[in-house]
């Protein structure tokens, strides 16, 4: 077998050609792990900078960088033939220097990431440029997450005590359930204390401000069981404290739900320690070249789409939506499943981005500052104190003060952006739209 061949199945074999003629800077590789093992300086030229010395080594054989970067690459992407095929074609195919030049960012530096890109992008040489399935969409928490989603809205939303064998629909998926308490009680915590002092806003629609306007816990707080509405996180008869972590979010999330021109909203004070499942936490990300974190990578990864679903806008309209179905069970099962009990869940607003809540405190559990100070909660009766134990936490969670109550007029700005023209003979899309 002549030497060129051999190469050339070498090359197919690993998935690219190898760059042995270039060189790289250590300075440009920003990532850990690699600027561990890319071994010692031995090159006077960088093939990336053009940056050369007689006499002083800074640089190393790109050969083994790029064969570092192939390994991590190819664990999160995957051959356009390797795709799901339905519909009489490929799904989820990416342009292949779009997904390389994403990989590359924080890997190397900002001075030379588009030339490595194109480099490592041409070297891959795959038949069909442009065509890359990225494999974090069939990762295991995903499809699980997809199967969970349509149990839960078509099929069951029940899990069945003592189906051990998993006969019904949700026992078969309900093992995704307990991959999700790391983020509640495994090494992949992201619970913190909201501590009492911390201030959050809710509030309600008004016609006019005129006559008696709401000023009191009872009004502004949290519906009682007979009267609360379905959510994306609660079923109808479940009520749960929505709010916000400032009053401009509170008022942006009542516009999107009612068109009555003004918001009444209440500053609630927190009373005593919650323990919120924070889904908003920036963690560090390992690195994605390092074996010993892929997992956890997709993990994470796993974990932005999840809270990007859990924060969609709510449908405003007074039908029951089935989409809501997934969330609603899920809110649940992180209310009673953990063995140390959160109060809540924090997360982005879909209005604004910034902080909101949803903590499971019902309406005994918000009161005025001017009320009894007498132990509130779940009422304790022989059938709660089985189901919760008897360290149920007892006192008001929040508080209200009325003075410390604000009347906004909401001002639904609209700010129209075309997407599409029409020619002589046809629309053109200039910009996808958001729909």
């Amino acid at each position: 077998m002549g030497m060129a061949k051999h190469q050339a199945i070498a090359a197919h074999e690993r998935g690219y050609d190898s760059l042995d003629d270039m060189t790289i800077c250590l300075d440009h590789l920003t990532d850990s792990y690699l600027l561990t093992h890319a071994g010692l300086a031995s090159e006077a030229s960088c093939s990336f900078c053009g940056r050369t010395r007689e006499d002083d080594a800074f640089a190393v054989s790109f050969t083994g960088v790029q064969e570092i970067f192939m390994n991590g690459f190819w664990t999160f992407y995957t051959r356009a033939d390797d795709a799901p095929y339905w519909d009489h074609e490929y799904q989820g195919l990416e342009d292949t220097g779009l997904t390389v030049n994403e990989f590359a960012q924080g890997i190397f530096d900002d001075s030379v990431v588009d030339h490595v890109a194109d480099a490592l992008t041409k070297a891959i040489g795959d038949p069909e440029v442009g065509t890359w399935f990225s494999r974090m969409a069939t990762d295991d928490l995903e499809l699980s997450w997809s199967e969970f989603v349509h149990t839960a809205r078509h099929v069951s939303r029940f899990i069945v005590p003592g189906d051990e064998d998993g006969r019904s629909p949700m026992a078969r998926v309900s093992s995704f359930l307990g991959q999700l308490l790391l983020y509640v009680e495994g090494e992949h915590s992201l619970v913190r204390t909201m501590e009492p002092g911390t201030l959050v806003y809710r509030g309600r629609p008004a016609e006019k401000l005129t006559g008696k306007l709401y000023d009191t816990a009872e009004d502004l707080g949290p519906a009682p069981g007979d009267k609360a509405a379905a959510n994306r996180m609660s079923p109808a008869g479940i009520p749960m404290f929505y709010c916000s972590a400032d009053p401009v979010t509170a008022v942006a999330e009542i516009a999107v739900h009612d068109v009555r021109p003004f918001a009444v909203i209440g500053e609630f004070t927190c009373q005593r320690d919650l323990r919120i499942l924070d889904l908003t936490k920036v963690r560090t990300r390992p690195s994605p070249l390092d074996p010993d974190h892929w997992a956890e990578m997709r993990m994470l990864s796993f974990l932005d789409q999840f809270a990007a679903d859990l924060s969609r806008p709510v449908i405003a309209d007074d039908r029951q939506h089935v989409e809501y179905a997934p969330t609603q069970v899920l809110t649940e099962y992180f209310r009673w499943a953990p063995s140390a009990k959160i109060d809540g869940i924090e997360m982005r607003s879909s209005q604004t981005g910034a902080l909101t809540y949803i903590l499971f405190v019902d309406a005994d559990n918000v009161v005025d500052v001017s009320a009894p100070a007498e132990p509130v909660g779940i009422p304790r009766t022989r059938l709660t104190a089985d189901l919760l134990g008897d360290d149920e936490p007892v006192g008001p969670a929040f508080t209200l003060d009325p003075a410390n109550v604000v009347a906004y007029e909401v001002n639904r700005k609209v700010e129209p952006i075309p997407v599409a023209h029409r020619t002589a003979t046809e629309w053109v899309i200039t910009r996808p739209s958001r729909a």
